[in-house]
């Protein structure tokens, strides 16, 4: 009986190492990649004029037209692959749509503007007075978010 009661205490010794080590993995997993830095910088953007129709009444004969600011301390560079994308919410009609920016290739330095417009009549889909909710999203992941009602 002896031998039995020391095999089964090293075995419940070895299982508890096991279990140890590999609580100890994870955590040293997670730990090492959220706090893990790739060394580059969102950019920090905000809305400083939005316009949403439901016909084109916005500036330029557009369905929507959206001024954004770069405010970070790096420039946003905006080309085909990497433009910003924009997602549109109506809460009264609860549609929502995703679109590209179509602001030309450029680089936009800090304290700088770039625009995003469409002129599709009734592009968002929503009626005059519905709450509307636009967020921006740039290619590195900076986003903003502003709601409005749409006009006519």
């Amino acid at each position: 009986m002896a031998v039995a009661e020391i095999i089964a205490t090293l075995l419940l010794i070895l299982i508890a190492i096991a279990a140890g080590a590999v609580v100890y993995t994870y955590i040293q997993g997670f730990v090492g990649s959220a706090t893990q830095n790739t060394g580059g910088t969102m950019a920090v953007i905000s809305i400083e004029s939005f316009c949403v129709s439901s016909s084109t009444r916005c500036g330029a004969n557009s369905s929507f037209y959206l001024v954004v600011l770069n405010q970070g301390p790096s420039s946003i560079s905006i080309s085909q692959g990497s433009a910003p994308q924009l997602y549109f919410a109506d809460a009264v009609s609860g549609r929502y749509i995703s679109t590209t920016c179509n602001a030309a290739p450029a680089t936009v330095d800090p304290d700088q503007t770039y625009a995003c417009s469409n002129s599709t009549p009734d592009f968002v889909g929503v009626s005059p007075g519905d709450m509307v909710t636009i967020k921006v999203v740039d290619s590195d992941g900076g986003t903003t978010i502003l709601s409005m009602r749409a006009i006519s």
